[in-house]
């Protein structure tokens, strides 16, 4: 139905009433006594204007009204004198609709006197039905816990709740009161100031709603307890009759931007008492923050984010640090030309409607008596101010570093130099003389120490890396660290360097100098160091060495030792001091656990050469010579091993499908240990009761690691509906892991160990991958097949199918098609299927381009299916593209020699830890030994 917009309704009338109070005290409540100001009459009434008619005035600011319409005898009349306003449930009783009755929208304004200062109170009425009397006193109490409403029938707590509700409706909603002055209920009533009026109307609309019941929360706009009264009246049939909707929603409600209108004030000031406690979690204060060098200024400097809402004022408790807020992005920027210490830096914003940093203020005005026995009118005020803050410290990048160059003796070597250079800022070095005078870094982070001058007689030290905190003047990493018990870093390099720190925050690293010997240093395939290996080292006669363990676990030649085994748990790396001139092999006999060796020992075998110098050269087998090391580093590979089954069906992953793994013969289970749903681990004990079957997870695949070096055969011994196992010899796929000197291979391969096995006859997936197992687009590749004839692949020409359902989504499909094909294809979701192969064939795939930003594999890396006479497929299908390198990857260059290769490589890499360690013996010992 039709609504019908009438412009008579009360909404802006503002009758002022002003009262003085004569009460001195300043006590929490009081009598307060009113006395007529500006007009004749008695002193000791209480006088009250209607400042406008109710119609005109509505008329005259434009604001969107309704009549109300009431039942007379059956016909329906506008009310002129009353207009009828619901804040809760209806009381149809006595004809109306709605509990309470609004003549005239009133609005007072109270003048108490405090001595002789006065100050004004504009306040609102709690009640709608209720009139303000001019006989009697009223009692003032300067909180709202004695607060009574018109419906006696609400429980103690549903007052409680109804006082706390006002409370933050009066503290944080619209308070109008500008600047106490005598004049503000004049100056309130002018044209020029429309807005006090919209937000005392605003105001007052909200406490009737929390009086009466109608909103107990601030949750949403509108009331959230009662939207309105619907009643019959011909022409408005389902109206919802209530203040919100008959005052509130029509001025403003549907404008896209309601700021400055009824409805913008009243929704403002719901919104804010709803924030009043709340903010925007500000993370800058969970932390404390370092300022770093900025050279280009010449001063330290951090940024800050993440203040949230505080970011009304940040200040600093030392006025050395110079703060400046940045209030659209929520962050503070702080600097400071001076080393600063722990300085409190305290950021802070306020909400509410009274003056900054004020007291809540409340005003509750009680009338103690009544008329004709009525009850009366009460009044509030209320206005308040509330302040967060939070704090952190900030402190400059500032420590002091010193560098103690000692013997075995721990005796002080002269003639050291050492440079420290900062490895994300490498503009920034610093040179230390070895027990010279301390030197100041400014930057936290990793810094590369590298000994430039060695003593005479002694060889330079293997650079090393450590990283330290300038705040709380610590090392909190290195090179092969070593920590006591609080986790404190005592040591470097497995204790060739001693660190220590003094009371004024001064690092000291005390560095053991050596004669030149070399070091054997075991990393994985990615070059991190790893524990827990084990060499023996044999001489041209394949004599055993034999060793004594001395300071800085350095493995001393001594031909009575008792050592021969090279050795520890804890260390990666493993000096060799005063071995005599000669040749040597250094052969490992063990690896850390989940690595396996290589079976050859020759694999497992470096050739050495140390000379009268002590200079170590390492037998190159491509170049057929032994080839100085300067660095006198030898980095033994271990590799871990593992396979993967990737088992499919129409191209889709098959979960649920069984294997079993077998020895060379099949005669044999291989045993495992289940570690997750498609993960399992080889059992090192054969001979106990371990998980025999494999099952396939979710993504159709199984990873068996830590295989030993041999031959085995996977078993298919279950699938899934609505495929079949495989026939023949099919049900069998060989798989054969080896070691060697360049590292893992499954089948020949060893870049590729994934073995995907397809129940789809004659079909089998392709997978473009990255190193992390991504999927890769885009690229070029072409499929061939062996031709038994000329013994040499042949290219296939392909065409595409397009997918009915049957395939994967993420899948290409293709199928040969030698008539209409072409020979390379590409991926567009990294995923190939090819369909209706033909059998007894040997496929393969070639990467003709790689993916945008990643490198080509070699030749020698490609993808091979083997399809049997019954159509059964498998093979090394996943191929892994490694990415580009990046621009700044060629900041320093490292020749290692490989052990197990014997190959000189030169390696390029920005953040690669440059192991050169020169391991001495001890020298000063000898001398002893030999006089």
């Amino acid at each position: 139905m039709k609504k019908k917009l009438i412009t008579l309704f009360l909404t802006l009338i503002l009758l002022f009433s002003i009262g003085v109070s004569t009460a001195s005290a300043k006590s929490s409540s009081g009598v307060v006594q009113y006395e007529i100001i500006g007009t004749s009459g008695s002193t000791g009434t209480f006088y009250r204007w209607r400042w406008y008619n109710t119609a005109s005035v509505l008329k005259e600011k434009g604001l969107i009204t309704y009549d109300w319409y009431l039942e007379n005898g059956g016909n329906y009349k506008t009310q002129k004198a009353a207009h009828v306003l619901c804040a809760n449930d209806p009381d149809t009783s006595n004809g109306q609709p709605c509990r309470h009755n609004v003549y005239y929208w009133n609005t007072y304004f109270i003048k108490m006197l405090d001595g002789k200062n006065p100050k004004y109170y504009i306040s609102y009425c709690i009640n709608p039905s209720y009139e303000i009397l001019h006989e009697g006193t009223v009692t003032q109490d300067t909180t709202l816990a004695n607060m009574i409403f018109s419906d006696d029938t609400i429980t103690e707590e549903e007052r409680r709740n109804r006082i706390a509700l006002m409370e933050k409706l009066l503290l944080y909603g619209h308070n109008i009161n500008p600047n106490n002055a005598s004049g503000t209920g004049y100056l309130i009533s002018k044209l020029n100031h429309p807005e006090y009026y919209l937000k005392l109307i605003a105001m007052q609309v909200l406490v009737y709603e929390i009086s009466e019941g109608g909103r107990t929360s601030f949750d949403t706009i509108e009331p959230n307890v009662w939207g309105g009264h619907d009643y019959t009246i011909p022409g408005y049939e389902g109206e919802r009759y209530s203040m919100y909707n008959q005052i509130i929603k029509p001025n403003g409600g549907s404008d896209t931007d309601p700021t400055g209108t009824l409805y913008g004030y009243y929704k403002e000031a719901v919104e804010n008492a709803r924030l009043a406690d709340q903010h925007n979690p500000a993370t800058a204060f969970d932390e404390d923050y370092t300022m770093s060098w900025d050279s280009l200024n010449k001063e330290y400097r951090v940024t800050v984010t993440g203040l949230g809402d505080y970011t009304q004022l940040c200040e600093s408790d030392n006025n050395d640090v110079d703060v400046s807020l940045d209030t659209l992005h929520a962050s503070v920027t702080l600097s400071s030309t001076k080393t600063i210490r722990n300085a409190k830096i305290t950021c802070k914003f306020g909400r509410g409607n009274g003056v900054s940093e004020s007291k809540d203020a409340f005003r509750y005005f009680r009338f103690v008596n009544k008329k004709d026995g009525k009850d009366m009118q009460d009044m509030l005020y209320g206005s308040g101010y509330k302040v967060f803050e939070g704090s952190f410290n900030v402190s400059s990048e500032n420590s002091n570093l010193v560098i103690r160059k000692v013997d075995v003796d721990n005796k002080e070597v002269s003639g050291t130099k050492f440079t420290l250079t900062h490895m994300n800022n490498l503009d920034y070095s610093v040179v230390l003389n070895g027990n010279g005078a301390a030197q100041n870094l400014i930057y936290s982070g990793q810094y590369r120490i590298s000994e430039t001058t060695a003593p005479a007689g002694y060889d330079k030290i293997s650079d090393f890396n450590i990283t330290i905190n300038t705040k709380t003047h610590r090392i909190t990493n290195c090179d092969g660290k070593r920590i006591d018990d609080s986790g404190t870093v005592v040591s470097c390099l497995n204790n060739q360097v001693g660190v220590s720190y003094s009371t004024m925050g001064t690092i000291v690293l005390t560095v053991i100098d050596m004669p030149k010997n070399f070091k054997i240093i075991k990393v994985n395939k990615d070059g991190n160091p790893i524990k827990g290996a084990a060499f023996e080292i044999r001489d041209k006669y394949n004599n055993l060495v034999k060793f004594t363990i001395g300071s800085g676990n350095v493995y001393k030649y001594d031909p009575v030792g008792t050592v021969t085994t090279i050795s520890n748990n804890d260390l990666s790396s493993y000096p060799i001091a005063l071995l005599p001139s000669g040749e040597y092999k250094i052969i490992e006999t063990a690896a850390p656990a989940t690595y396996r060796l290589p079976i050859d020992e020759a694999s497992r075998t470096t050739l050495i050469k140390v000379n009268e110098k002590r200079e170590l050269s390492v037998y190159d087998k491509t170049r057929n010579a032994y080839v100085p090391t300067p660095t006198g580093t030898i980095r033994v590979v271990n590799y871990n091993t593992s396979i993967k089954v990737h088992k499919t069906g129409n191209g889709k992953p098959l979960a649920g499908v069984q294997f079993e793994l077998y020895n060379a013969d099949k005669s044999v289970r291989i045993n495992a240990t289940h570690v997750s749903a498609g993960v399992y681990e080889y059992a090192d004990d054969q001979t106990l009761e371990q998980n025999s079957v494999y099952i396939t997870n979710s993504t159709g695949d199984i990873t068996i690691k830590n295989i030993p070096e041999g031959t085995y055969y996977l078993k298919e011994i279950a699938t899934v509906e609505p495929f079949v196992l495989p026939t023949g010899d099919g049900i069998y796929t060989k798989v054969v892991i080896k070691v060697d000197e360049n590292g893992v291979s499954v089948n020949g391969n060893y870049t590729l160990s994934t073995i995907e096995i397809s129940n789809t006859p004659n079909s089998f997936n392709f997978y473009k991958r990255d190193p992390e197992g991504n999927s890769l687009s885009g690229g070029k590749y072409k499929l061939q097949k062996y031709d038994k004839t000329t013994k040499k692949y042949i290219d296939v020409k392909l065409s595409e199918v397009q997918n009915d359902g049957t395939y994967a989504d993420n899948a290409d499909i293709y199928k040969e098609d030698e008539a209409n094909g072409k020979i390379q294809f590409t991926l567009t979701k990294g995923v190939a299927t090819f369909v209706n192969m033909k059998s007894s064939t040997t496929y393969r795939i070639i990467e003709i381009e790689a993916p945008e930003g990643f490198s080509k594999v070699s030749a020698e890396d490609t993808a091979i299916v083997y399809i049997d006479e019954y159509g059964n497929a498998s093979g090394l299908l996943v191929l892994v593209d490694p990415p580009l390198p990046t621009e700044d990857a060629s900041a320093y260059a490292e020749l290692i020699i490989n052990i197990q290769t014997g190959k000189q490589r030169i390696m390029y890499a920005a953040v690669i830890v440059i192991v050169i360690s020169i391991i001495a013996g001890l020298i000063i010992y000898n001398r002893k030994k030999e006089k």
